[in-house]
């Protein structure tokens, strides 16, 4: 199974408090129908639309977000939630979700919205709410709190905050772009032989502030959400056996 496919079927376990079995979760028609189903939220000062599955880091104990909640933050995982080898029900979650972008994921780890933003997943967050990242800790030493608290954010511009692990020998950086005056994204980066952490962060960044103005603002723009995504696609993206969409 696709490690992303593994993370989507794991965020739809964690979301639902399904029981394993020794293949994985077993998820019921109704569990995938609740898990396509739409939230509406407002983070800081921006309201998005986003389906349940496509929400990380929920305590199962945890209900969903009411309608309409302000909330502190969301923590969001872009991937092909409906491909899985061991859970034959979560396949059928495709044709019932609502928007164009999750809808071109779905099935596809090569879509050019999977290969634009971050690996696993990444937050949105109220900028007076930023105290949450104090209780993250890296290899390197400090948390990203105070990565965050020793960045100057300018809106429009992704800053990447690094430290070098002297164990591995590499760079663990945390990433942050205030997209307004409320709202953050933050996430973790790390380079490559193609694209070092700083560059890394300055393309998902884009991604992520197209995400939000295009896929996840509650009117969705796929027509301009795709050319972006296109151009914004990881230097290692490759073409599915479907073809490239960005050609048509």
């Amino acid at each position: 199974m696709n490690r992303r496919a593994i993370a989507a079927l794991a965020a739809a376990t964690l979301l639902t408090g399904c029981s394993d079995s020794e293949y994985g979760p077993k998820l019921t028609r109704a569990d995938v129908e609740e898990l396509a189903e739409e939230i509406r939220v407002t983070v800081g000062d921006t309201p998005l639309v986003f389906p349940r599955v496509a929400l990380h880091g929920r305590d199962e104990a945890q209900p969903f977000p009411a309608a309409g909640a302000k909330l502190d933050r969301i923590e969001l995982g872009i991937g092909p939630y409906g491909w899985s080898d061991f859970e034959p029900e979560i396949r059928k979650i495709c044709p019932l979700l609502a928007r164009r972008w999750v809808a071109s994921v779905c099935k596809d780890p090569w879509a050019p919205v999977e290969q634009a933003m971050p690996y696993g997943s990444f937050f949105l967050v109220d900028r007076d709410a930023m105290g949450f990242f104090d209780r993250h800790h890296t290899a390197a030493g400090r948390t990203w709190g105070e990565r965050l608290r020793a960045m100057r954010m300018a809106p429009g511009k992704a800053i990447a905050e690094c430290d070098r692990d002297e164990e591995s020998g590499r760079n663990s950086c945390t990433a942050a772009l205030l997209l307004s005056p409320q709202l953050v994204a933050v996430w973790s980066v790390g380079g490559s032989e193609r694209e070092t952490a700083e560059a890394k962060a300055g393309r998902e960044g884009k991604a992520i502030a197209a995400f939000v103005r295009y896929a996840i603002a509650p009117a969705e723009d796929f027509d301009r959400l795709l050319p972006a995504m296109c151009e914004l696609r990881r230097p290692e993206a490759r073409e599915g056996p479907d073809g490239d969409p960005c050609k048509v």
